[in-house]
């Protein structure tokens, strides 16, 4: 599991530079990347809780726990940011001819 979502780590970086290009800027495709990731979580923690009643208690939370979304948030423009002015992103990342994700 670990190394699998390593390689999705490594994979997310040409995936949302994709985006980027798309939608042109990074800060857009950050948000657009978020709104994704938090549906399927709040989607998967459903399924796997069945029901959000530990929201409430989320408010107990120390104020810096809250701060991982915005860590998460600096992280991903800062990658997005980086992707798109020090590369070309243009290594191909999967080899059909349809394809058209880059790194």
């Amino acid at each position: 599991i670990v190394f699998a979502a390593g390689a999705l780590i490594a994979t997310q970086a040409g995936v949302n530079s994709q985006l980027t290009r798309a939608v042109g800027h990074p800060v857009l495709a950050a948000a657009i990347s978020f709104v994704v990731g938090t549906a399927v979580l709040l989607a998967g923690s459903l399924v796997v809780m069945g029901s959000w009643t530990g929201v409430a208690t989320a408010a107990r939370a120390p104020w810096w726990a809250w701060t991982g979304g915005l860590l998460g948030a600096v992280f991903v423009v800062s990658l997005l940011a980086a992707v798109a002015t020090e590369s070309d992103a243009t290594t191909p990342i999967c080899t059909s001819p349809d394809c058209v994700l880059t790194w």
